[in-house]
């Protein structure tokens, strides 16, 4: 591919995007779309669900805790009026854990001054916690059939190809520019506005790829600018991103003579507050300790080198019995057993579930 640059292009002129060209794309759709939990029954409250959760999150990964999600939480007011540690539980696992608090506030506000009615207009969605642009257009056009455009990673990528628009400004407004065209063109000629925003985002999430896209035999091909000028990998520019660093934790799993597990809970991070996990070294201090003369080998504490989920284990027997470490202003540690962490009653992390399978 040539690495061309093109000068900035006119997103508003209809002439490169005729209809019978973007009616392919709805074609496309039709025929190939997967089936997915939430688009057989497109309520509002499910649409919301289903795109909180696909935030940072793949749709593979997505479905099952979507289904369980549902069945447990099968309406906005089922929500509203669960507490925030259930809501966590049925969360745990998809991680980014403000979204479910952003979720379960949002209910409640719902249920209180919408009497439980999923609200339709825009002002009203983006006053609700946790939703911006791009969960309003999702709402609004794949719920409610308006005609609202959205933007993510994939409807980037296919505009920013259609239209070979070559500036990376930081709100994306060219990109913006040419999902509000593309929405008002086809709606405007009788499209569903559900069917619009939805073959964009399974477009590029199957067929225009961020690697390898699939140009032989593309139903936009002669209408793709970046294809025209033979640059399509080079759409949308790369961002620079920072290099990730690789953290290593050192976390211990320990267990009590009734068989319990010692965890520790988030009282103030941002993004894991409420949430259960493995105490951290330093965090079981000066006052965690082994005591007492009982018979060897009773208590068992595992240690766990956690490094981006990675783990691996040494095993160190102790006689005696364990007591936990005092609470702290912003870490509370309690014991847990084993069947409130595999029936999801308690929220737990990732790292914790990851080790408690292996390990015990």
């Amino acid at each position: 591919m040539k690495a061309t640059r093109i000068s900035k292009p006119a997103l508003y002129q209809p002439k490169p995007l005729r209809q019978v060209e973007l009616a392919k794309l709805l074609e496309w759709y039709q025929s190939r779309q997967r089936v997915l939990p939430w688009r057989t029954d497109a309520s509002g409250y499910r649409v919301w669900v289903s795109e909180i959760m696909l935030q940072q999150t793949q749709v593979t990964t997505v479905i099952p805790f979507f289904n369980q999600f549902i069945e447990r939480f099968p309406d906005v007011k089922s929500l509203a009026m669960a507490k925030e540690s259930q809501v966590l539980a049925s969360w745990s696992g998809l991680g980014y854990y403000s979204r479910a608090r952003n979720l379960h506030q949002s209910a409640q506000i719902i249920t209180s001054e919408y009497d439980g009615e999923f609200p339709k207009t825009r002002e009203a969605l983006l006053a609700l916690p946790g939703i911006g642009p791009y969960t309003v257009g999702a709402i609004r056009s794949i719920a409610f059939s308006e005609p609202e455009p959205l933007l993510d990673g994939n409807v980037e990528r296919v505009v920013g190809r259609l239209f070979a628009i070559d500036k990376d400004d930081h709100k994306r407004t060219n990109h913006w520019a040419a999902s509000t065209y593309i929405m008002k063109f086809l709606s405007k000629r009788g499209f569903d506005p559900s069917d619009i925003n939805q073959s964009l985002m399974e477009f590029g999430a199957l067929h225009c790829t961020q690697r390898s896209p699939q140009c032989v035999g593309c139903p936009l091909q002669k209408t793709c600018k970046a294809f025209s000028i033979d640059c399509v990998e080079n759409f949308p520019i790369k961002k620079v991103r920072p290099k990730k660093v690789k953290l290593t934790e050192t976390r211990y799993l320990i267990r009590n003579r009734k068989n319990q597990i010692l965890v520790r809970i988030s009282l103030a991070d941002r993004w894991r507050k409420g949430c259960f996990d493995l105490p951290l070294l330093s965090e079981l201090g000066e006052n965690f300790s082994v005591a007492g003369n009982s018979k060897p080998n009773k208590k068992i504490i595992i240690k766990l080198v956690v490094t981006n989920h990675e783990i691996s284990r040494k095993i160190i027997q102790w006689s005696g019995s364990v007591r936990a470490p005092q609470n702290r202003p912003q870490i509370k540690f309690r014991w847990v057993s084993r069947s409130e962490i595999d029936e999801n009653e308690i929220p737990v992390g990732a790292p914790l579930k990851k080790s408690i399978r292996a390990f015990l």
